[in-house]
């Protein structure tokens, strides 16, 4: 059971249902399977918030579709979010950085705690003080 990044696509969620960029609301929540809840994000046409499986998900669009996910860890236990079988919240963030480098992705760093992947498909951050990644952000191609 995890969450399956997909750069430049969306997310494979654990149900095996996928949120998938130019989605409508209404496709992001029958793809949740969970309590979705309608949020306010700045500049956005919509957006939801669910959290499944220990992860907390936000999708939103400034155009016609879902064009954002953002995943971050919910709890003590949440279930792996991965890109390329490495779960990006189970290691310290050099050692996440290192293995996806390793399997051939194309890692741009975005000061000392943050990096792009795949060109602007997907970013990785972690806050201050923390060792980890806390969230991942799937943009869609512009």
């Amino acid at each position: 059971m995890m969450f399956d990044l997909m750069p430049g696509r969306g997310v494979l969620l654990p149900s095996q249902r996928c949120v998938t960029f130019g989605m409508s609301r209404a496709e992001v929540t029958a793809a949740a399977g969970a309590d979705v809840r309608d949020v306010f994000v700045c500049g956005a046409t919509w957006a939801v918030a669910f959290t499944l499986a220990g992860v907390a998900v936000l999708v939103h669009t400034t155009a016609s579709g879902a064009d954002t996910v953002t995943l971050s860890p919910a709890g003590t236990d949440p279930a792996p979010v991965a890109l390329d079988d490495v779960d990006v919240f189970a290691w310290d963030a050099p050692a996440v950085l290192d293995a996806l480098l390793d399997g051939g992705r194309d890692i741009r760093p975005i000061g000392r705690r943050s990096a792009w992947i795949d060109g602007r498909r997907l970013v990785l951050h972690c806050d201050p003080g923390a060792g980890r990644f806390t969230d991942a952000t799937l943009y869609a191609d512009p």
